[in-house]
């Protein structure tokens, strides 16, 4: 039997779900941008993050480099960040400040570069440092990158922050032992806003698929176990069961409307072979005309006499 190649995992989208959670005291001061175009061709940032309120310091050590316009680069632990990626990041930002609708209308103090990586990328940091740039770990996970650009720079390695009080984007990796999905588990039973659980459920989709094997084990854990994974994944499943829903009652009109067409065609060729008999024609010509057998021509002759 051919084995099934594993579903893609949407890293990025879980990716901004995980920020707008660890950002939740201060959403209603910001404003993300997912994929934001920079120009007519395919250039797109991941997330842009705009505060309402520049002046305002935001709490969560991931943002409190944060100004007005922050652009962040996501790399699942599929991608790689090294030296040529960190340019790219430097050349959207030069981009998206070039575009403002008037001169100077973003300013440089007033954007700021994010890149996000699981694992620590020593090989763009040793490269960053022999360019003459001076990077410098300023909290947990969190190293800021100072230089000849005029963008305040950070690198977030998502493995190094804190646990507690990072756990959404903690979450969005590989090798999470049970331990680790039971606090997701926990922490996003506890969410109460709807949009909050939505977001969480985002996070824990990524997670699950990257971590089936230690997934499976916990729904064989225990019964309360088993029901807390299906309280997080009734959303799914109920999204799976009415789209599959939906399918059912397109193919039953299709199929509804193919029977009704089959039997239009098939009356409408009845009453042709019935006029054209009235008319005199021949049953070789008749046959000939609706493309039938002889025979069948014959046949619906027979079993409509009573219609002539």
């Amino acid at each position: 039997m051919k084995k099934q190649k594993p579903e893609i995992n949407d890293w990025h989208s879980g990716f901004a779900s995980a920020l707008k959670l660890e950002f939740m005291e201060e959403q209603a001061d910001l404003e993300y941008e997912r994929e934001n175009l920079l120009n007519a061709q395919p250039l797109r940032i991941d997330l842009l993050i705009i505060k309402k309120k520049p002046g305002y310091i935001i709490k969560n050590s991931m943002g409190r480099l944060f100004r007005k316009y922050n652009i962040v680069e996501y790399k699942s632990p599929e991608d790689v960040l090294n030296i040529d990626v960190f340019a790219k990041v430097c050349a959207y930002a030069f981009l998206y400040k070039s575009y403002g609708k008037t001169v100077d209308e973003r300013s440089f103090g007033e954007i700021t570069i994010s890149m996000v990586r699981e694992a620590k990328p020593i090989g763009l940091f040793d490269r960053l440092k022999d360019n003459g740039f001076h990077v410098a770990k300023k909290f947990s996970g969190v190293y800021w990158v100072t230089g000849s650009i005029p963008f305040p720079a950070q690198i977030i390695v998502t493995r190094e922050l804190a646990e507690n009080a990072h756990l959404w984007v903690r979450s969005l990796a590989r090798n999470l032992d049970e331990k680790e999905l039971r606090k997701l588990i926990q922490k996003t039973r506890r969410l109460k806003d709807d949009k909050d659980k939505q977001l969480a459920n985002d996070v824990w989709q990524v997670a699950a698929r990257a971590n089936q094997e230690s997934v499976d084990k916990l729904k064989g854990a225990n019964t309360k176990m088993f029901e807390a994974l299906m309280e997080i994944m009734k959303p799914d499943i109920d999204a799976v069961v009415a789209k599959e829903c939906a399918k059912a009652r397109a193919e039953a009109r299709a199929e509804a409307i193919a029977e009704t067409e089959a039997r239009v065609k098939t009356e409408t060729e009845i009453q042709m072979i019935l006029d054209m008999k009235k008319e005199g024609s021949t049953l070789e010509f008749i046959a000939k005309i609706v493309k039938k057998p002889l025979e069948e021509v014959q046949r619906v002759i027979q079993n409509n006499m009573s219609v002539q």
